[in-house]
């Protein structure tokens, strides 16, 4: 990819960040413009490029819309990740995807303690891999949520991304 949609995620995940901090809220015409930014710019190098934009904007959804449905991530982070899977295109969401959720976790452990909820999120971490490894239906969440303003965590996870494609500078 070249360095026009870098600096493109990079200005939106700026101001995502901003509105996510001061509003707790990613507005829609923030990821519709870089949605629509991204198509069309995939778009003027060729068909190819738009199908592997189109592809990676449905990947993302493919993944997160799960995790949106069982309350994990709220719906304009889900919308902003799909729409910079779109810039980054079919394979490129995939370390993008990988390193924000890493990042997210990290991130959501500090919220957690800072709020005095490491204990909660931790045994919630561990419910959640007891899930997954013995295929067992949930049982009742933890009562108390605290709010991580996730635009952090992708812009965390498009940075490393960033690493991982061009190599740390040195």
């Amino acid at each position: 990819m070249a360095y026009g949609g870098d600096v493109l995620i990079g200005g939106a995940c700026c101001l995502a960040v901003f509105t996510d901090l001061r509003y707790a809220k990613i507005p829609n015409w923030l990821v519709i413009s870089l949605a629509a930014l991204g198509l069309a710019w995939r778009a003027t190098t060729g068909w190819g490029s738009l199908a592997s934009a189109l592809l990676g904007m449905l990947c993302v959804l493919v993944v997160l819309v799960p995790l949106f449905a069982v309350g994990w991530f709220g719906g304009g982070d889900v919308k902003f990740m799909a729409a910079i899977g779109a810039v980054l295109g079919f394979p490129g969401w995939i370390p993008f995807v990988l390193l924000t959720l890493a990042s997210g976790g990290l991130l959501s452990l500090i919220f957690a303690a800072c709020a005095g909820q490491l204990r909660t999120a931790l045994a919630a971490v561990a419910h959640m891999f007891q899930l997954a490894v013995y295929a067992q239906t949930p049982v009742a969440a933890a009562k108390t949520r605290v709010h991580v303003p996730y635009a952090l965590a992708i812009a965390a996870g498009y940075l490393l991304s960033l690493v991982w494609r061009h190599g740390a500078p040195l």
